[in-house]
């Protein structure tokens, strides 16, 4: 069955914490920037095999975070946010995907699946626009 999304996730933001740190060796804002964009994916398929995550999920966390609303009875409602955080979320999403496949957690396919999936664009979605 493979890893879970929660296991992935677990993984790739203790990853995330030791490589993106200044010289100093404090942690940078990129490090808490994974873990926010891991927050949506973790309520809403926690438990799912992380091989099986697909575009059609990745649409329903765009939606989620949009309107802070969803239709899984396990998911609470969520403060939405603007059109741009949540397309540098579902990249980060990706990105932890594709690092993943480097490492042969899940399918070496699996960021081209999720590849497809379109940025949300200007006035074409529900979600806030920063003025």
């Amino acid at each position: 069955m493979g890893l879970s999304i929660r296991e992935i996730c677990a993984m790739y933001q203790e990853r995330s914490n030791k490589y993106y740190r200044k010289p100093s060796g404090r942690p940078t804002r990129e490090a808490s920037n994974v873990h926010d964009s891991m927050r949506a994916l973790l309520v809403v398929y926690p438990e799912m095999p992380a091989c099986e995550l697909r575009a059609k999920h990745l649409r329903v966390l765009q939606e989620y975070m949009a309107t802070g609303t969803c239709d899984l009875d396990h998911a609470p409602d969520i403060k939405p946010v603007s059109r741009t955080t949540i397309n540098a979320r579902i990249r980060r999403i990706m990105r932890m995907i594709r690092w993943a496949a480097e490492y042969e957690y899940v399918p070496d396919d699996q960021p081209h699946r999720l590849s497809i999936l379109s940025p949300l664009k200007p006035g074409r979605t529900t979600a806030l626009e920063h003025p």
